[in-house]
């Protein structure tokens, strides 16, 4: 009867755990976003600064709530060392995303269709498995429920095997080092790689937290 009459008490653990659920959230509409803008020369990628700036500005506020949790005495299994780990993906997160968001408007559209091609950026399956995972991490922070043994990831390999099936070969010479939209089109290989890592490290960061289920 106690337990059901006197509410759950609060806890700063679960409070940051659900604030960084909602920021795994914006990041996976600010990469449909990237989807939508890649290729077709939109405006929408200009505002990419200031979408990445609200949310840097998010995940900025945090650091002083996560390195309280040292203090606190919760059943979470999160803790400050945990959730520092999430939120310094998340800045990573968004700091590639930002940067493919703005090349999105800036790059020249035959680049964008080059990366597009050669690494399965619009590919849809790999858009599905980033999106489920992105979902699974999102659902996972919130409830604290572990992880599904099988994922599809690690999502840089497959990127890999993807750019390896169309036999791609990286060429570089001077004259292409010369070229300021050449080189702002390894900018953009870059951020896409370092997205895809920071997604498949978020996933064994939560998974050393909370474990996994579903076991094959």
């Amino acid at each position: 009867m106690i337990v059901q009459l006197f509410p759950r008490p609060p806890s700063a653990s679960r409070h940051i755990c659900k604030s960084l659920s909602n920021v795994i959230r914006e990041l996976s509409d600010h990469y449909a976003l990237l989807l939508t803008c890649w290729g077709q020369g939109r405006d929408e990628g200009l505002a990419a600064e200031q979408l990445a700036l609200d949310l840097a500005n998010n995940l900025t506020s945090l650091e002083g709530p996560i390195a309280l949790l040292r203090f606190e005495f919760s059943g979470s299994p999160f803790d400050s060392e945990r959730l520092g780990q999430v939120k310094s993906l998340c800045q990573e997160l968004n700091q590639n995303l930002g940067r493919l968001l703005h090349l999105s408007a800036s790059l020249p559209e035959h680049l964008q269709s080059r990366l597009a091609r050669q690494a399965g950026l619009l590919d849809h399956r790999n858009i599905g498995d980033v999106m489920a995972v992105l979902g699974v991490v999102e659902q996972s922070l919130k409830t604290g429920d572990p992880l599904p043994e099988v994922l599809p990831t690690p999502l840089l390999k497959r990127c890999h095997d993807f750019w390896d099936m169309r036999h791609v070969e990286i060429s570089l010479s001077k004259e292409l080092i010369r070229d300021e939209n050449y080189r702002r089109f390894c900018v953009a290989v870059s951020a896409y790689l370092k997205f895809l890592a920071a997604v498949d490290d978020l996933v064994l960061v939560m998974k050393g937290t909370l474990g996994e289920s579903h076991i094959v």
